[in-house]
């Protein structure tokens, strides 16, 4: 199989089946403009598996970052969030609100992050309220 249809399987599927799928996707072609890096890391943030899913953020997003990347940030965020280390996470999220400010679920994410931070979050409020 083709990197690309491997992908396409793992898209079907969800949890460990789906990172198989990506990882395997992967292994036949590695470029961060695989989309495998970011499903597999969405996948990895919803096992918890936290430090794997910001790797596979951070590859995605690439050395040299893309602005149609800006939901490997948002990934990025929801790991560093999940570990708790929220000034990392509300830097993440402000990045892929600053490239694409147009999806309320990054404004959920940075409301958590300020959150916990003791920052005023109503702004974020309205803003997911407006993109929703």
């Amino acid at each position: 199989m083709k990197y690309k249809e491997l992908y396409e399987n793992g898209r079907k599927l969800n949890g460990l089946e789906a990172i198989d799928f990506y990882t395997q996707s992967l292994a036949l072609y590695d470029g961060s403009d695989n989309l495998s890096w970011l499903y597999r890391s969405m996948e990895l943030n919803g096992l918890e598996r936290y430090q794997e899913a910001i790797q596979d953020a951070e590859a995605y997003i690439g050395e040299r970052p893309n602005p149609s990347r800006f939901m490997g940030w948002f990934q990025k965020g929801l790991a560093l969030a999940g570990l708790e280390r929220y000034q990392e996470a509300l830097e993440a999220f402000n990045k892929a609100i600053e490239i694409n400010p147009n999806f309320s679920e990054f404004y959920l994410g940075r409301m958590v992050a300020k959150q916990a931070l003791g920052i005023p979050y109503a702004d974020d409020i309205e803003s997911a309220k407006e993109y929703a």
